[in-house]
């Protein structure tokens, strides 16, 4: 079978012919739909990754082609819609549904600042890693293996894996359709959402409560609002009970530069969260939003909370020292290159779900 390597532009057309659109909505200046003029000024990502099926399981190994989520959100421009207290949007959450319905969560702060954020992908080209002993499978190895949309859709894979399996028995080669949502820096199972048809940035619906504004002088607990909208009461001191953790940095914000290397210590705020949670709680859906004496805000999505390479503080000391005025916790995400979801005197942490 002959394969010719096609240009992004060219595959993107290919796709709008099977209906593979993709819409960006939402919290945006400009509603999108990715065309091939939009996807011909991107940068062109490459990444390996292990793919699972919705129940978990393991589904391929494949290497993902495309452009940057973030980048693709950039260009429609991030904006909020409705006025909720809070003027900066990094307390927006981005949802990735594929045409069955599946969907993927992420916080914008993880995409636009994370150190993984470049590793999300929409993927309009992949191409199955084939074990190097196998012998090649037309078309998944000629010459290349990259498949377009439109060649994935037609797609029908001739047997010839069956000398690599000890039980003899040929294995599905399951190629996913469509565009697709791929985040290479999760740990197992990834995000992934195949034949993606929309991307939605979403506000939470939570307004700053009217008490928290600039000037406000942050009280000496934290109020923790659950699912079901019941309030607990946080001491800083209870929470060592936990355990403690500690983070150093030299810290760079987007707007201010460098901000000075710090060390800080406290409790994950993995923990404090999952003893407030329901054990039924689908963790994929989960967000958390932590908020400041002044109104200053942040949201973490559950992903990047439970399954992240790096714990998310809640620190008590920073440089060894307590908060003082500045108390009496400060939210910490070491997994983002910038600071701006650092939260000084954090006074409620609410968790909810969409």
């Amino acid at each position: 079978m002959r394969h010719t390597r096609i240009t992004l532009a060219c595959l993107l057309a290919a796709a709008a012919t099977s209906q593979a659109q993709v819409k960006i909505t939402g919290s945006v200046k400009s509603p999108l739909t990715i065309s091939p003029p939009v996807v011909a000024s991107m940068a062109r990502s490459y990444e390996k990754i292990r793919l699972a099926a919705p129940d978990g399981q393991y589904r391929a190994t494949v290497e993902a082609s495309g452009s940057s989520l973030w980048a693709l959100l950039d260009q429609a421009g991030v904006e909020k819609k409705t006025p909720d207290g809070f003027n900066r949007p990094i307390d927006l959450l981005v949802v990735v549904k594929g045409r069955h319905g599946h969907e993927a969560v992420f916080s914008i702060g993880e995409l636009q600042m994370g150190l993984q954020g470049g590793r999300v992908l929409l993927a309009d080209r992949l191409r199955l890693l084939i074990p190097h002993h196998h012998e090649e499978i037309p078309p998944l190895a000629e010459p290349d293996g990259w498949l377009e949309v439109g060649a994935r859709a037609a797609l029908t894979v001739p047997e010839g894996c069956a000398s690599c399996h000890a039980e003899k028995k040929v294995p599905a080669v399951d190629v996913p359709r469509g565009v697709c949502l791929v985040a290479a820096g999760d740990p197992w199972p990834p995000r992934f959402v195949e034949d993606v048809v929309e991307v939605s940035v979403r506000q939470l619906g939570v307004t700053v409560p009217a008490h928290m504004k600039k000037g406000a002088v942050p009280g000496s607990t934290v109020a923790l609002v659950r699912l079901d909208g019941s309030t607990v009461t946080l001491h800083p001191a209870a929470l060592t009970a936990l355990g403690q953790a500690s983070f150093a940095d030299a810290t760079f914000g987007m707007g201010r530069g460098f901000h000075g290397h710090h060390t800080w210590s406290g409790v994950p705020l993995v923990r404090i969260v999952a003893a407030n949670l329901p054990a039924a709680t689908n963790l994929d859906r989960l967000w958390v939003l932590v908020t400041a004496a002044d109104g200053y805000r942040t949201v973490l999505s559950g992903k990047e909370l439970f399954a992240g390479t790096h714990d998310a503080l809640l620190a008590a000391n920073e440089d060894n020292q307590p908060l003082w005025e500045r108390g009496p916790m400060r939210l910490v995400v070491p997994a983002d290159f910038y600071v701006d979801r650092s939260v000084h005197s954090v006074q409620e942490i609410r968790l909810g779900t969409i």
